[in-house]
């Protein structure tokens, strides 16, 4: 009965630590495909990431927006704002465990600094807070 108890401890140790790691690279894959969908100016892509509501900060919006307003938001930008590149410039995570990746954005007629930061809720990283900003030199 002792080592029945002691395995069912031993798994669900295995179980929290699994899911946690499983976490942080699901984490690190959706990074990439997020910062592909910015590359290609695809808002669509983009607000699959999102939480079902995310400050949002945009030129000429600011709030916090459902995942359709978002999108509807972004696209109106990107299609006023052709991605020409994206470079990632640091990315990182806090004690807490929230995720941020701060680029860089050019545009044909403007350089803009994005930051995203990412929680993990419900086992998924989701974004919950986006922001564009037009960059100053």
């Amino acid at each position: 009965r002792g080592m029945k108890i002691l395995l069912q401890k031993e798994f669900l140790l295995f179980l929290a630590i699994f899911s946690g790691f499983s976490a942080s690279v699901c984490a690190q894959n959706n990074q990439a495909v997020i910062v592909k969908a910015i590359s290609d100016g695809d808002a669509h892509e983009l607000v699959k990431y999102f939480h079902t509501m995310v400050n949002l900060a945009i030129p000429g919006s600011e709030g916090v927006y459902n995942r359709n307003q978002s999108e509807a938001l972004l696209q109106k930008f990107f299609s006023q704002n052709e991605v020409l590149s994206f470079k990632v410039k640091h990315e990182g995570r806090s004690n807490e465990g929230t995720r941020f990746l701060i680029g860089r954005m050019n545009c044909p007629t403007k350089i803009y600094n994005l930051y995203y930061l990412m929680k993990e809720m419900e086992g998924k990283y989701w974004i919950i807070q986006f922001q564009l900003e037009p960059f100053e030199e």
